[in-house]
């Protein structure tokens, strides 16, 4: 008779009692609800997870090639479990944000499932060089996570800092103000690195002075805020005793525009919402200033002076300057390519422009807007003396007439007075009534006469031949021009700019 050895019998018994374990795991696994079947999962067509947070903000000023991650938390409120339809990154330009999700990674990551009641963390990583062209890298870039748990889309902002700069208000980011305060102290851009302003900046009992070559980079955008709704991000506000002095010199001129430096974004105007001179503030001083980008260049609110010079303000959605019953001192500046005027002066005021170039080409509104009164639904809403004298200046563009004139009360109220400008009007001015007495040797050149180098790339210098040589008057004070070229003693040219032989 055959006979197994001890070695032999153990072996069975060990492998007879694996095997009675393993009968029972699946007994018991067989008894338990599965969590594989597709009806175990919370299906709903509404179903939405909760998110640790709506922005992730990097907001690291890198100094070198570095990458910086962060994560944030997506939790399943529900007591069945969730399979996430899907976790990507959108509107990510130049793929700098990366996405980890529960140990997957990659642009797009689909079936991401999370237990009852349980989160899970998503990680993101950007990758930035502080030292690309800021074309390539800009200042402030963007992107989303996009939480998808069943036909719901939910959205966590990315945004992160690509360049070494100085970015305000620092750790706030878009949609909100940052206020500068320090009673009735002077704060002085002097850095020599770019400014960034990533929400808006309220100046209410400082000066906030630029000195020469600064640069000021704005990024703007529709943005959300819980006390103040929907606006227009990039905003620069001075208020209450807060002063402006942007001190540029021909050498070094300020530059405030958009912060979007791809060629494509250069001349478009509304990236932010642009600078405005509360009421009764003052005076302010612009001085050697490139104002370009925003929906206004400058507003200047009720009673707020404004002394302005050697500037020009271009490629804005409205206008240019607007001035609201204010005080605004112009000499050697070109305002165009605004899509609402180079100047609106409404609620009349008080203004004096010399050698002012005034264009808009293009555009359905008229380069300037003089009115004594404001106007709401066809109704007047209110009037005020209007002051206005422009010298040496060309108002010109594309429509028929490029000066409109607005009078809502009696004439005594609009008072207004143009001497040596060339201006655009279909009619002389004996055929405009409102002319009488308040155009002293202006020109009404025709449409086609020589004037500008060349207005389709927005060169507002004087031709070769241009009408405006030679017809201006000498001005006590003022013997330069825009760029710093000499005025001709006796016989300036009309404009912001002196003809170059």
């Amino acid at each position: 008779m055959y006979q197994t050895s001890r070695k032999h019998r153990s072996f069975v018994t060990h492998m007879t009692r694996i095997l009675t374990v393993l009968l029972a795991i699946g007994v018991l696994v067989a008894s338990l609800p599965s969590c594989t079947l597709e009806e175990d999962f919370f299906t709903d067509a509404n179903a939405e997870v909760v998110l640790g947070l709506d922005t992730l903000r990097f907001d690291t000023v890198f100094t070198e090639v570095g990458s910086a991650t962060k994560s944030f938390k997506v939790f399943n409120p529900y007591s069945q479990p969730l399979n996430l339809k899907k976790v990507s990154v959108e509107n990510n330009a130049g793929g700098r944000f990366r996405i980890n999700v529960d140990g997957r990674s990659g642009d797009e990551i689909n079936e991401v499932f999370i237990a009852p009641n349980d989160s899970i963390f998503v990680f993101v990583e950007v990758t930035v060089d502080p030292d690309d062209d800021v074309t390539v890298s800009p200042f402030v870039f963007e992107g989303r996570v996009v939480v998808e748990a069943t036909e719901q889309r939910q959205v966590v902002v990315l945004e992160a800092f690509g360049q070494n700069a100085n970015y305000l208000p620092r750790n706030r980011g878009r949609a909100n103000f940052s206020f500068l305060t320090c009673d009735l102290g002077e704060v002085i851009f002097d850095d020599p690195k770019p400014y960034v302003l990533y929400g808006s900046l309220v100046v209410d009992s400082c000066t906030l002075t630029l000195p020469p070559g600064t640069e000021l980079y704005v990024h703007g955008g529709l943005v959300n805020n819980p006390d103040f709704g929907v606006f227009n991000d990039g905003l620069i506000i001075i208020q209450g005793i807060g002063r402006l002095n942007v001190l540029g010199t021909l050498e070094d001129p300020v530059l405030i525009a958009t912060d979007r430096l791809e060629e494509e974004f250069l001349d478009v105007g509304g990236q932010y919402s642009g600078i405005r001179l509360g009421a009764r503030t003052g005076p302010h001083k612009i001085s050697h200033a490139r104002i370009r980008n925003g929906i206004v260049g400058v507003f200047v609110d009720s009673l707020a002076t404004l002394n302005i010079d050697h500037t020009e303000i271009a490629y804005t959605s409205s206008a240019g300057i607007v001035g609201y019953a204010a005080n605004v001192n112009a000499n050697n500046i070109a305002v165009h390519s605004n899509g609402g005027g180079a100047l609106q002066a409404i609620l009349g005021g008080r203004y004096r422009l010399d050698y002012s170039t005034l264009v808009n080409y293009g555009s359905r509104n008229p380069s300037v807007i003089l009115t004594n009164g404001f106007q709401v639904n066809n109704q007047i809403f209110y009037v005020n003396q209007m002051d206005a004298v422009i010298r040496n200046s060309i108002i010109f563009g594309s429509l028929n007439d490029e000066l409109a004139i607005g009078d809502f009360d009696e004439p005594i109220l609009l008072d207004y007075q143009l001497s040596n400008c060339i201006l655009k009007s279909t009619d002389v001015p004996v055929d405009r009534p409102e002319f009488d007495g308040r155009c002293a040797s202006c020109f009404f050149p025709p449409r086609d006469s020589a004037l500008f180098v060349n207005t389709a790339v927005d060169s507002f210098q004087l031709d070769t031949l241009s009408v405006a040589e030679g017809r201006a008057i000498p001005l006590i004070g003022i013997s330069d021009d825009l760029i710093g070229a000499e005025r001709d003693a006796s016989t300036p040219d009309i404009g912001a700019y002196e003809y170059q032989y």
